[in-house]
C-alpha cells in the first residue's frame, strides 16, 4: 500500500511539474499594435502577448519593459484578445512604475471594443490607465476568480477624465472576481456594472468611483456601482478598515441595486452623487413597511429610525430603533455629512461606527444609544441597517446634530 501511495505521489508530481512548466513569461517591448505572429525579445506588442499567452496552457504572465522606461501609450486599432486563459497582466512592472499607471491603453481607433476582456478565470490585470474605449474599460465574463486591481478606468495616466464609452468595469455572469484600489471615474454609463444571477460573490474594495486620486469630482454619467439582473451577494466595501470604497460626484445615484438580493454595502463614502446615495429597486426613497414583509432588492431591507443627535463632551450620542423583521440581529452603520440629501436620506460621507441589537417578536429593537465621533454642531447624522444576510438598507433620514 505504501509503494502504490509513492507512486501515486509520483505521478500526481509529474503532472503539477509539467503544468508547472508549461507556465511562460511574456515581456511587452514594443507599445505598437503590430502583430506578426510572434512575441519575441526583437519584438512582442500587447497584442501577440495576449495571443501568445491564450495559446499557452497555464498560469502565464504578462510583463511590460517598454524601452526607454516610464510613460507609454498604446493605441490598439482593433479589439484586443479576450483574455482566454489564465494570465497575470501587470503593466506595474513597466520600468519607473511608483504607485500610478505608466501603460496607457487608449481605445480611440479601436472601433467597437473594449479595453481589456476577461473570459478566462484566475487572471489578474492591474496597473493600466484604460480609457477613451468605445465600450467598457474592462469587461469580466466567465469562471471568475479574477483580480483587477491598482487600475485608472476613464482618466488617462495623469488623471484627466477621458471616459469610456460605456462601463469603467462590467461584471457579467462571472463569480467571485475582486475589484481593489482602482479609479473608476469619468465614464458614460456607470463606474461598476454587476449583473446576472451567476454574478455572486464580487468583491469592490477600497476603489474610488467617480472622484480622482485626491478626491475631486469626476462623476460617471450614470449610476456609481449598479447591481441588476438578479446578482446577488456581491460585497461594496467590507469590513476592515480602508476597504470602503469613496463613491462620489455620480450622475445617478451612488448604489443603485434594482435586483438581487444579500449585497452589503459596508464602510463605505458615499456623498455628492446627484441620485441617493444608496437607491433599492425603483428609484427614489423606499418607504420602510411595517415588519418589513416585502422582497425585492436587498428584500427592502428598512432603514433605522434616528433621534436626538446632540454633542455631549467629547462625543456625538443619538438614539436608533429599527423596525424590521422580528427576531432578528441587524447591525446599523452611521455616517456624518456637512450636508442632507435633498430627499432628506443620506448621503454618507463619513463612517462613524456601528453598532447591533435584535428585534423582538414585534420586528422592534429597543432604542439603542450610541456615542460616535464628534461631529460639528448643525452636521447630519445617517445610517444603514443590515441584516445577517447581507441586506443593506437605503440611508436613514438625516438627524442634525444639536
Amino acid at each position: 500500500m505504501h509503494r502504490l501511495s509513492y507512486f501515486a505521489y509520483l505521478a500526481v508530481l509529474g503532472l503539477f511539474l509539467a503544468a508547472r512548466a508549461q507556465a511562460a513569461v511574456f515581456v511587452v517591448n514594443s507599445s505598437n499594435d503590430v502583430d506578426d505572429g510572434a512575441c519575441t525579445t526583437v519584438h512582442c506588442s500587447l497584442r501577440e502577448a495576449i495571443r501568445a499567452a491564450n495559446l499557452n496552457a497555464g498560469l502565464d504572465d504578462i510583463r511590460f519593459n517598454i524601452a526607454p522606461g516610464g510613460m507609454q501609450l498604446i493605441v490598439p486599432t482593433s479589439a484586443l484578445p479576450s483574455l482566454a486563459d489564465a494570465v497575470n497582466v501587470d503593466a506595474t512592472s513597466q520600468p519607473g512604475y511608483a504607485g500610478s499607471p505608466l501603460i496607457q491603453l487608449r481605445g480611440s481607433m479601436a472601433g467597437a471594443a473594449s479595453g481589456l476582456q476577461i473570459a478566462a478565470g484566475s487572471c489578474t490585470v492591474k496597473g493600466f490607465a484604460i480609457f477613451d474605449f468605445a465600450l467598457d474599460a474592462i469587461s469580466v465574463s466567465g469562471p471568475g476568480n479574477n483580480v483587477v486591481a491598482a487600475n485608472y478606468l476613464g482618466t488617462d495616466a495623469g488623471g484627466m477624465g477621458i471616459g469610456n464609452a460605456g462601463n469603467g468595469i462590467r461584471i457579467t455572469d462571472s463569480p467571485n472576481n475582486r475589484v481593489e484600489d482602482n479609479i473608476i471615474s469619468a465614464n458614460d454609463d456607470h463606474g461598476v456594472l454587476i449583473q446576472g444571477g451567476a454574478a455572486t460573490g464580487n468583491r469592490l474594495l477600497g476603489n474610488k468611483i467617480g472622484t480622482t486620486a485626491s478626491g475631486g469630482a469626476l462623476g460617471n454619467t450614470l449610476h456609481g456601482v449598479l447591481v441588476q439582473a438578479g446578482a446577488s451577494s456581491n460585497a461594496i466595501g467590507d469590513l476592515p478598515a480602508g476597504d470602503g470604497n469613496t463613491i462620489g460626484y455620480n450622475g445617478l445615484a451612488g448604489v443603485a441595486i434594482t435586483s438581487g438580493t444579500k449585497n452589503p454595502i459596508r464602510r463605505n463614502s458615499i456623498h455628492s452623487n446627484a441620485g441617493l446615495g444608496i437607491d433599492l429597486g425603483v428609484a427614489g426613497v423606499t418607504a420602510n413597511d411595517g415588519t418589513d414583509p416585502d422582497s425585492g432588492a436587498n428584500m427592502l431591507q428598512n432603514f433605522p429610525l434616528l433621534r436626538n443627535a446632540h454633542q455631549s463632551g467629547f462625543f456625538t450620542v443619538l438614539d436608533w430603533v429599527l423596525v424590521s423583521t422580528p427576531l432578528t440581529s441587524f447591525t446599523v452603520e452611521l455616517f456624518s455629512s456637512s450636508s442632507c440629501d435633498p430627499s432628506a436620506h443620506g448621503e454618507g460621507r463619513t463612517y462613524l461606527g456601528q453598532s447591533s441589537s435584535t428585534t423582538n417578536a414585534s420586528g422592534i429593537t429597543p432604542v439603542v444609544t450610541v456615542a460616535l465621533p464628534l461631529t460639528p454642531v448643525g452636521s447630519f447624522i445617517t445610517a444603514t441597517a443590515t441584516d445577517p444576510n447581507g441586506n443593506t438598507s437605503e440611508f436613514a433620514r438625516c438627524e442634525q446634530v444639536d
